[in-house]
């Protein structure tokens, strides 16, 4: 398991480097991250942890509906 986040690249992300990786904004990054748990502040630096806010992230995910539009063909 180790392997594999350091072949990742990152596991912490600072605010603005993450609202790029994410494509979101400042505001609904602090939310959503909040949300997750995935919040580090240490020293005036906040860090958000890529893995935890992933997997927050995946209870948003949506199936695929090209499967069911190739079905009705």
């Amino acid at each position: 398991m180790m392997c594999e986040k350091v072949q990742r690249g990152w596991q912490f992300l600072r605010y603005k480097d993450a609202e790029i990786v994410y494509s979101i904004t400042h505001k609904k990054l602090l939310e959503l991250a909040g949300k997750a748990g995935a919040i580090y502040r240490m020293d005036g630096t906040v860090l958000i942890n890529r893995d935890i806010f992933d997997e927050y992230l995946e209870q948003f995910h949506e199936p695929s509906t090209l499967a069911s539009q190739e079905d009705k063909e």
